[in-house]
């Protein structure tokens, strides 16, 4: 198959179209995810799409650490928005709980999740201005 795929890019009958996406930072007030990323996540972890396809990284490995979670912060996110704001309603309407390797329960702060969904969104390529 890959033989086959190399000869027909070499002769021009494979074409490949696509647009520069750049990896955005989170930048308050400024930037935003579209509404198509906040809709796949929201199908993959919300409507039972896991069951059938998964998300992945850049480099094809599955993501497994995708959750209601992460899609809640990014419904936040589909218009620009201040972090403090982003906190404040985290604060009101969400708790993380995690668990430790010895069994004890933590609340995790929501500055701490909200920094690492930044950071696992800003991965994942979904920031936009």
């Amino acid at each position: 198959m890959y033989r086959r795929l190399f000869h027909l890019a070499i002769v021009g009958h494979v074409n490949t179209y696509a647009k520069k996406y750049d990896q955005l930072p989170f930048v308050e007030n400024e930037t935003y995810i579209p509404e198509h990323f906040i809709n796949y996540v929201s199908t993959l972890v919300e409507k039972g799409g896991y069951q059938y396809m998964c998300l992945g990284n850049m480099y094809n490995q599955i993501d497994y650490s995708v959750d209601e979670g992460l899609s809640y912060v990014m419904k936040l996110m589909a218009k620009p928005i201040s972090r403090q704001e982003l906190i404040d309603t985290m604060n009101e309407n969400m708790t993380v709980e995690r668990t430790k390797d010895d069994g004890t329960k933590h609340i995790v702060s929501s500055e701490q999740y909200l920094n690492e969904s930044i950071a696992h969104i800003q991965s994942l390529g979904y920031f936009a201005k």
